[in-house]
């Protein structure tokens, strides 16, 4: 449904991450490429997520 590019630099970050944030981005991935709608609760949870991520 949709085309989703994903850059070099982001794949070596996620590959950088551990198991659980590697998996739990290609499922985001995913969903937002197959659903032709996706709920704004979902997306509002997971930008929340963003806020607890240890980016040092």
């Amino acid at each position: 449904m949709r085309e989703i590019d994903i850059t070099e630099e982001c794949l070596e970050f996620i590959d950088n991450q551990d198991e659980r944030v590697s998996l739990k981005f290609f499922q985001l991935i995913e969903i937002i490429g197959e659903v032709k709608i996706v709920n704004t609760n979902f997306l509002k949870k997971t930008s929340n997520q963003r806020n607890s991520l240890n980016y040092g």
